[in-house]
């Protein structure tokens, strides 16, 4: 089964999201901020990513861009509704997906899916 990084400074986030990935036979690794984000993707086989836009300590958006230089892998963008996406912003960092907080399982889980197959 696919492996995936959740990346979100947020504990409650990371928990509930990694729970429903692992109810759906994926494996989970978390990181709590950009640079151990960056770090587990050195150190474990990561199939696709799912990245907080606001962390404490590198931006979401930078480590999308890091990821995005080095590899094909899917990063989903998490975010809240009421964030304007910069165009600039988008078309530097090339995001595979977007899905606004609060989620719905089924979205999160179909969008997964997707960019997993």
């Amino acid at each position: 089964m696919p492996t995936i990084l959740i990346i979100d400074d947020e504990a409650d986030i990371r928990a509930l999201v990694s729970l429903m990935l692992q109810d759906a036979g994926y494996t989970v690794h978390e990181a709590g901020n950009g640079t151990d984000g960056l770090a587990q993707l050195k150190e474990n086989d990561i199939n696709l990513v799912i990245l907080d836009v606001m962390l404490p300590d590198v931006s979401g958006w930078e480590v999308c861009r890091r990821i995005k230089e080095t590899s094909t892998l899917p990063v989903i963008i998490f975010t809240v509704r009421s964030q304007v996406y910069d165009e600039a912003r988008l078309a530097s960092v090339h995001p595979d997906a977007f899905i606004n907080k609060p989620f719905e399982r089924i979205e999160l889980l179909e969008t997964v899916a997707r960019l997993l197959a």
